[in-house]
Formats: C-alpha cells, sequence, structure tokens
C-alpha cells in the first residue's frame, strides 16, 4: 500500500502545501491517477516534482490536457443546451460534478466525465430534440436518465434522480426539494446536495465501489461550507439509512486529508476503496452484489443466478411490458438471454459470471463485514 500512501500525500501537496513524499514512483502515481481518474492532481504534484522520468512525464502531460481539452468543450456545451432549455422553458437541475468542481481550489483538480442534469419528463421529447440540434446522438436509454455522446463527449439528462430501492420514495418529489435561479436554473440547497451526493456515493458503493476522488469530495465539500445546518443534513441521511454510512467515509476523508487517527471500520474501508478505482473493478462488483447474501456459501451461487435471471424489479424497467403483466417474466428471461447473446452485453455477462466464479469465501466474507459495519441492507433489506 505504499504507492497509494505516496499517491495521498500527492494529494495533500497540492491541496494543503505538504511537502512532496520521498522518493517517489512516479511510474506508479500516473498509474493510480488513470485508475482513479485524478490526472488533474498528480499532474500538478508532477510540476512540482524532481526526477519525474520523462516516459512518465508525456504520457501524464497528454492525458491531462485531453482530459482538461474534454472538460472544456462539456463546459461549453453545458451552457449551450442549459441555455436552449431555459429559452424552452424547460425546468433543469445540474448535478454532480457540475456543481462539485467550483469548489475545487483549481477547476482541472476535479475533472469529470460527464454533463449531468435533471428535468422533469414531460419534457423528454423536448430534451432529445435540444440534444440533437446540438450534435449529440442518444447511445442508451435507462430507467432514470438517457445517455447522450458527441465524440467524446458525454451528457446525462437525467428524468428521475434515482430508480434505486433506498431512495425511490425520498425521491419521488425531487423537485420541491430544488429552488429556481436568476438564470431559470434550478438547484439544491447546500443540505440538500449533500444529501444527494452521498446518496450517489452509495448507488455507485453498492454496485461495485467508488474511489479516492469520491473521499476527496467529500473533505472539499465539508471544508468549503463549515456553516451548514448539520443537524438537517444527518436527519436527511438517517431518514435514508444513510447515517453510518456517512460517518465512515466523513472518518476516511479526516484520517486521509486531516491527519485524524484511523481505526478497524475506516482501514478495511480505505483498503476497498483504494484497490477499486473511481467506480470500483470488476471483480469488487461481484464481491459486493455476493455479500449482499451475506457470508453463507450460497452467496455467490445466488450472485451468478441472479446475472442470469434478474429479478423482477429490474426486468420490468428493461422490459416495460412486465409492469402490466409480471406473469410473463420467465419468457422474458429467454428474451433477455437471446438478447445479450448478440450483444457486448453477452461478452459483459460472460466475463462476469467467470470473475464471480473465482471468487474466494474469504474475500465475499471481508466485503460482508465491510457492509455490516456501514448499516447496508442485505438483498432483500429494506430503508
Amino acid at each position: 500500500m505504499k504507492a497509494y500512501e505516496q499517491f495521498l500525500g500527492l494529494v495533500r501537496h497540492v491541496f494543503d502545501g505538504e511537502a512532496l513524499p520521498q522518493n517517489v514512483d512516479w511510474d506508479a502515481m500516473s498509474q493510480i491517477s488513470v485508475h482513479h481518474h485524478m490526472e488533474g492532481i498528480v499532474y500538478r504534484a508532477m510540476l512540482d516534482g524532481k526526477d519525474v522520468p520523462d516516459t512518465v512525464r508525456e504520457p501524464l502531460k497528454r492525458r491531462y490536457h485531453v482530459a482538461l481539452g474534454q472538460q472544456v468543450q462539456q463546459v461549453a456545451y453545458a451552457q449551450q443546451i442549459f441555455r436552449a432549455l431555459s429559452e424552452a422553458g424547460i425546468p433543469y437541475a445540474p448535478l454532480k460534478g457540475m456543481i462539485m468542481r467550483p469548489l475545487y481550489p483549481m477547476s482541472d483538480l476535479r475533472l469529470s466525465c460527464d454533463v449531468d442534469f435533471l428535468y422533469p419528463m414531460a419534457h423528454r421529447k423536448a430534451v432529445h430534440e435540444i440534444l440533437l440540434s446540438h450534435g449529440f446522438l442518444r447511445k442508451q436509454e435507462w430507467n432514470h436518465h438517457d445517455v447522450y455522446t458527441r465524440g467524446i463527449l458525454t451528457v446525462e439528462p437525467h428524468f428521475r434522480l434515482t430508480e434505486d430501492r433506498a431512495g425511490e420514495e425520498y425521491y419521488r418529489d425531487a423537485w420541491s426539494r430544488l429552488t429556481r435561479q436568476e438564470d431559470g436554473s434550478y438547484t439544491f440547497t447546500d443540505e440538500d446536495f449533500y444529501v444527494f451526493h452521498v446518496f450517489h456515493m452509495y448507488h455507485h458503493f453498492e454496485d461495485g465501489g467508488v474511489g479516492i476522488r469520491s473521499v476527496l469530495d467529500l473533505h472539499v465539500w465539508n471544508r468549503s461550507k463549515p456553516d451548514v445546518d448539520r443537524a438537517y443534513i444527518e436527519a436527511e441521511l438517517d431518514k435514508l439509512g444513510l447515517l453510518r454510512f456517512t460517518h465512515a467515509f466523513e472518518k476516511l476523508s479526516r484520517v486521509w486529508f486531516g491527519g485524524e487517527e484511523t481505526d478497524q471500520t475506516t482501514s478495511l474501508l480505505a483498503e476497498y476503496v483504494l484497490r477499486g478505482g473511481s467506480y470500483g473493478t470488476d471483480e469488487q462488483k461481484a464481491q459486493m452484489h455476493a455479500s449482499k447474501h451475506g457470508a453463507q456459501k450460497s452467496a455467490k451461487v445466488r450472485y451468478v443466478w441472479g446475472r442470469v435471471f434478474p429479478s423482477y424489479r429490474e426486468m420490468k424497467h428493461r422490459y416495460p411490458c412486465l409492469k402490466y403483466l409480471p406473469i410473463l417474466l420467465p419468457i422474458f428471461w429467454i428474451v433477455r438471454l437471446f438478447d445479450v447473446a448478440f450483444t457486448n452485453r453477452g461478452k459483459r455477462m460472460q466475463d462476469g459470471l467467470y470473475t464471480a466464479s473465482q471468487l474466494k469465501g474469504e474475500t465475499i466474507g471481508r466485503t460482508t463485514r465491510l457492509r455490516e459495519l456501514l448499516d447496508l441492507p442485505s438483498d432483500g433489506g429494506k430503508r
């Protein structure tokens, strides 16, 4: 874990002026920066470093400039799209990185992969036309958002904040938590943004993992917002069943970036996050989903079964007619198998099943223990 300790030292150097670690392994730092999508931070640290090999410096410099150029284009197109939405009288609320990035000391320290915003579902067709007019093509349709791309740029318009069981009821009337601004956009209060940010983290964690950047986000936000209503935030997170989860990640942020002493839960969480990358690895995804069934020997078998034959809850979003004819679920399991057999999803399923087959009971048990420490529900558990 020495390389990760050095990496966290680079982050503290860039943010707080801490001295660079001794004998930095710049090749490892570059690899970790890609794994956790934090090229901007390592690039900034590299400018202060000595004896950085050209074989590391030049590739990292190129990746940094590509990511920076992508972000500049994203911001420009986001402004055009938001202006078009406002002119069309369509309410919209920028989400995620669009709100978090301005809190960083420099915008290139928080490079984002896409542009996310929320809008009322009644305007889905109009939003589609606006994005087409700006050169974006719809590549995917999900149960709460669509994905549009233009070259290396990605825009994700959300017509719901989530379909996750833990937040479906909580965010049923999301617009009541948003306030209109002078430019026509809508925003959360600081408190409600933080609640949503943590919930979004939880969603990714449940699906495999989150990386160092997510923990750094908590550190940056809490340092930037010292006067928020913590009692309100904790009460809302408690409603979502995410209070212990939040406390654990906040403590990890203080251990890494504030010098606080660690403990058993934090150490186990740190190991999981450091090895996971931005959104977890395929192995961690399999671990997490298998561990939802508990530490019993059947966990892996139940996970594999769930990959081949997804639950009704998952299937009805892929095949909407099941909402009205649930009795057809077995038939659509077969339809789905034919569906994935002739697409990239078939290869992904095959890879996922192979990864699951290689899981060890001890590994599943450690992830199950982490879930228990974070107070996350087992499969079928309710918030």
